[in-house]
């Protein structure tokens, strides 16, 4: 009763901390990757309170207060599949953004989705008998699969383009595969041995990965994000430079490019957010590079470091 109740409860509070500093964080920078980031962990919460919900809180008795269909479990199971949908979508829009690679629509993306939900809902209410019964747990467990086979494409590609990640990224990227995959595939096998009841009255692990991963999460967010308080992002210290340097005349744009080089990115992934062409962004930084009498990446963040009375929030390698 207590694992029942407790656990899912605290893997549900776990993401309050880093959904707390990501969202802080997303909305103090201009960085696309940033506030995507922040929306997906809006999403995966949303995700993760409705699973715990639909799999650890009996719904049975509001469920048969309803007096048609499959009642409240059907309800959760349809939020559950929107929003990872959701969730999906973005994630895919952020391995997108923070590689600075654009991708082709996403084709079969959206006809594999559109092909499941239709099938569920076919077997659910036009087959006699039904073949899914959104009161039990399969309907989930084909949602899981499904979230499953869609996140695996975009992960891949953050994963095989790690190195190119800004700073405040790859080590988070790194850390989540070489822990939470190991964990995901050992919770999915005892899952799937309790759904054949083989370990018939063993508590759920799922929870766990939830814990784990916040957990994570938090402590990474927690290091490389700038504490709510602190006025040193890097748009706040392009203002002062650009205020240290008034002779030099930085245009609006350099400004912009001058944030997003602060902020880690490389000048493919700067051209990608801008909207501009490489040669473009190698032209503006060079510019910047003669008028702050800098070189290289390091030296401009030395400088803007300098520039600041708290120093810089980022993290070195």
């Amino acid at each position: 009763m207590l694992w029942s109740l407790l656990v899912p409860l605290l893997a549900v509070l776990s993401g309050v901390p880093a959904l707390t500093i990501a969202w802080l964080a997303g909305h103090q920078t201009r960085d696309p990757a940033r506030r995507l980031f922040a929306g997906g962990l809006s999403l995966l919460t949303a995700i993760i309170v409705l699973v715990m919900a639909g799999v650890f809180v009996d719904l049975r008795p509001l469920a048969d207060s309803l007096t048609s269909g499959p009642g409240l479990k059907f309800v959760f199971w349809n939020l559950t599949f929107l929003v990872a949908f959701a969730s999906l979508i973005v994630f895919r829009r952020f391995s997108t953004v923070v590689l600075g690679q654009p991708r082709p629509l996403g084709v079969v993306f959206w006809t594999f989705s559109v092909i499941f939900y239709a099938g569920a809902l076919l077997l659910g209410f036009v087959s006699d008998p039904p073949v899914l019964d959104f009161q039990g747990n399969t309907p989930s467990g084909l949602a899981t699969a499904y979230y499953l086979v869609g996140i695996s494409s975009p992960a891949w590609r953050v994963w095989r383009g790690r190195k190119s990640l800004p700073r405040w990224l790859e080590p988070l990227v790194g850390k989540l595969a070489w822990i939470l995959l190991p964990l995901g595939v050992l919770t999915l096998l005892w899952e799937t041995l309790r759904g054949l009841g083989l370990l018939t009255g063993w508590p759920s692990l799922t929870p766990l990965v939830f814990l784990s991963f916040f957990a994570l999460v938090t402590y990474e967010l927690v290091r490389r994000f700038p504490s709510p308080g602190m006025a040193t992002d890097a748009r706040t210290q392009a203002e002062r430079l650009v205020e240290k340097f008034p002779s030099q005349k930085i245009t609006p744009r350099e400004q912009e490019i001058l944030i997003l080089l602060l902020e880690g990115r490389k000048n493919q992934q700067i051209a990608s957010v801008l909207g501009v062409s490489g040669h473009t962004v190698k032209n503006h930084v060079y510019n910047l590079y003669q008028k702050l009498g800098t070189d290289n990446r390091l030296e401009l963040q030395a400088l803007a470091a300098d520039s600041s009375p708290m120093g810089s929030w980022q993290t070195p390698k």
